[in-house]
């Protein structure tokens, strides 16, 4: 009885195999009665033209300006060996606070410079500011 069980289950997994192998279709290549037909090249989309511009006249470029004289590229001065400022820059300029004092001030004499200014001009042209006090 129980080879007669598995006999016939056996035979119920091969008809449900069977069934679904024939609803499944056949590729249209693997059909008997059609031939095999080959893939037709499909057409190539034509490159995306950018347009073009015009020419644009070519305009001369103005000279360059000329090159600043040696003086005023001098336009501060390292302290002294002694913690001062040099003859002609006075002013006397902090480079940890972008600060520069000048003569008179409440804080110049206390000031060691990292850098000496001829003049509070060009200190404030080189990014720092003037002392408040």
């Amino acid at each position: 009885m129980k080879s007669l069980v598995k006999l016939l289950t056996l035979a119920a997994v091969i008809a449900v195999v069977a069934a679904l192998l024939r609803r499944r279709p056949a590729p249209p290549s693997a059909s008997p009665t059609a031939p095999p037909t080959p893939a037709a090249p499909k057409a190539a989309a034509p490159e995306p033209q950018m347009p073009t511009m015009p020419k644009m006249p070519t305009v001369p470029r103005p000279d360059p300006a000329p090159e600043p004289a040696a003086e005023a590229e001098a336009a501060w001065a390292e302290p002294t060996a002694a913690g001062g400022c040099p003859d002609g820059y006075p002013v006397k300029a902090k480079a940890s606070s972008k600060i520069f004092h000048v003569p008179g001030g409440v804080l110049y004499d206390k000031t060691g410079p990292d850098r000496c200014y001829a003049s509070p001009a060009a200190a404030e042209a080189d990014g720092y500011r003037q002392s408040l006090r």
